[in-house]
């Protein structure tokens, strides 16, 4: 369970760093796709027994996902050609599994409410959650260099918790 965590942070943290160096419209529009992906996330997870859900959180696989969106972020960061207009709106698609873990959270502690409810619950708590990081990330000024550092630091989190799992 530490693992997840530490896991669902590292990513949390790269892929908030990759849409605060979007514009304002790409974020939007990607934090609106995450609530969608969070609301019906929580209905999915919601028919789930789980182990069936244990199954789909295989941490190799999401180190190894994740470590290749690492790749994609620094040949963004690197690359001068011209696919790097095509690189500047990919969001960080590992974002899914933080996404997904908030809506198992708010599954298990919320009880007594119809899933829709915890559904739109878990949606705008995401929303929330990752305009309130986009802007506390531009407020820091945010650049490159930190998705650069960030990226490096989020590789040897992957490895280290590829080696343990």
């Amino acid at each position: 369970m530490i693992l997840l965590i530490i896991l669902t942070l590292a990513i949390v943290l790269i892929d908030t760093m990759r849409l605060s160096l979007m514009g304002w419209k790409e974020e939007l529009l990607w934090i609106g796709i995450w609530m969608v992906a969070a609301y019906f996330s929580t209905l999915w997870l919601t028919g789930l027994s789980f182990q069936e859900i244990y199954k789909y959180s295989n941490t190799s696989a999401i180190c190894i996902l994740g470590f290749v969106e690492i790749l994609i972020f620094m040949s963004y960061l690197l690359y001068d050609g011209k696919g790097k207009a095509l690189l500047a709106y990919y969001p960080g698609l590992m974002m899914l599994f933080p996404v997904m873990v908030l809506s198992y959270m708010m599954i298990r502690v919320v009880s007594g409410v119809s899933f829709m409810a915890i559904g739109l619950m878990s949606a705008v708590l995401t929303g929330v959650l990752l305009a309130s990081a986009v802007l506390f990330l531009r407020w820091l000024k945010c650049d490159r260099l930190w998705l650069y550092i960030s990226s490096v630091a989020g590789l040897v989190i992957y490895i280290l918790i590829y080696g343990i799992s």
